[in-house]
């Protein structure tokens, strides 16, 4: 399983209730990412090896973890194409605090693209950033 952090450098987030919004300003996406899939970029964002979100996730919901261990990889390979993370290695991690109960069933996690203002958030001078991502702007170019 391939561990992953959040590509900062790219995208910024906000952490809801209920979701994340995610907006990528490379392609003028932006994403919603909702109840355990919210729960699992929460742990990426910890730097959490992947198979201790399988653990983590398969406790929570009193799920099998083989089921969970599939659906983890799948959404996590999605995060990957769509660049909202990137491959990492983790050697140490701290052990995250139990999720509180919200009530929520266990659900196959999912990635919900928009495109609708792609052109709009291209257009705007946030997405010129440096490496380190959003504020750190880029300095004008001197010719």
């Amino acid at each position: 399983m391939q561990n992953c952090r959040i590509s900062a450098s790219r995208i910024v987030y906000e952490v809801l209730n209920t979701e994340v919004i995610a907006i990528d300003f490379h392609t003028g996406n932006y994403y919603a990412i909702v109840h355990v899939a919210k729960q699992i970029w929460q742990l990426i964002e910890q730097e959490i090896p992947v198979t201790e979100i399988v653990r983590i996730i398969s406790n929570h919901y009193q799920c099998d973890p083989n089921k969970v261990s599939s659906d983890v990889q799948q959404f996590i390979d999605e995060l990957l194409e769509e660049g909202l993370v990137t491959a990492c290695s983790i050697e140490q991690f701290t052990a995250p605090p139990p999720f509180p109960s919200e009530g929520w069933e266990y659900d196959v996690p999912r990635l919900q693209r928009y495109t609708d203002v792609q052109n709009l958030l291209l257009l705007d001078p946030i997405h010129e950033v440096t490496d380190a991502g959003w504020p750190e702007k880029l300095e004008p170019s001197k010719h």
